[in-house]
């Protein structure tokens, strides 16, 4: 890896603004989910259902 220590500053100070970030979101109420590029789809939609809490079964269209 070129640039070791370039890059160890980069992704600290990333992970500081994230942090910072999501504080103040949720200091604001806002439930922060972080789904990154790599992650299948399923897994993140299973993530953010479950930071929504787990709604209880629902019809969607059609007759009852």
């Amino acid at each position: 890896m070129r640039n070791a220590a370039a890059w160890a500053a980069k992704i600290a100070a990333n992970v500081a603004r994230d942090r910072d970030t999501d504080s103040r979101l949720d200091e604001e109420g806002w439930r922060v989910v972080r789904i990154w590029s790599h992650e299948a789809v399923d897994d993140a939609a299973e993530r953010v259902i479950e930071a929504l809490g787990r709604p209880t079964a629902t019809r969607v269209g059609g007759s009852s």
